[in-house]
């Protein structure tokens, strides 16, 4: 198992001279940095294709939050912190496929866990990208969590909830009253436990599974 943790596409979104002339430019800063990650990544997969081990790995490719964007659809709450998530298997194990369902950073460890087939105890809040269970995610923003459930958004801040966002493509832009949807009571007490429950287990280190 290994890891490469890059962060060429941050501020100040830093490129090397002798890439300065391969990259796209764009409306951003952040376009030419995007633009070098792919050529990073083209060149990364043109030289692991050399070794044996290729064929026998999985490569895991996800980003980190994204800064503000002038593009409307990525500046709205639930759109803010999309991200790509790529899973690729060169002996074609994981079939290719393009998914729209919710998946957040904290799926990846049971991910890889289900795809390595190892059964075990795992300390985590998050779920298997093939889990059959509700999907659901959970953010923290600007002193507030907010957590995705069943196309709604819950927005929790100093210990309450404050409003409760419609995601359908109709509603989009409405916000409906909290005490209109009867889910909010079951999504303020699953955050409340999730919240607590992390906060306790950090406080007492046990963040682990003996």
């Amino acid at each position: 198992i290994a890891s490469l943790f890059t962060i060429s596409s941050h501020h100040p979104f830093f490129i090397f001279f002798h890439r300065k002339n391969e990259v796209i430019k764009g409306k951003q800063p952040i376009a030419t940095s995007i633009s070098y990650a792919d050529i990073a990544l083209r060149l990364f997969f043109e030289e692991a294709k050399k070794y044996k081990y290729f064929n026998n790995t999985v490569f895991l490719i996800m980003a980190d939050h994204t800064p503000a964007s002038d593009t409307p659809y990525y500046n709205q709450r639930d759109q803010i912190f999309q991200i790509p998530f790529a899973i690729y298997t060169p002996n074609g194990a994981v079939k290719p496929e393009r998914s729209y369902k919710n998946v957040q950073q904290l799926d990846v460890l049971p991910t890889v866990l289900e795809l390595a087939n190892i059964k075990c105890k795992t300390y985590t809040f998050g779920q298997s990208i093939w889990s059959k269970q509700n999907r659901y995610g959970i953010a923290y923003l600007s002193n507030a969590y907010y957590l995705w459930n069943n196309n709604r958004i819950l927005e929790f801040s100093n210990r309450a909830a404050r409003n409760l966002y419609d995601l359908e493509p109709n509603s989009r832009d409405d916000m409906p009253q909290m005490d209109e949807i009867p889910a909010k009571d079951e999504m303020i007490l699953t955050l409340k436990a999730m919240l607590q429950r992390y906060n306790h287990d950090l406080i007492n280190n046990q963040t682990t599974i003996e």
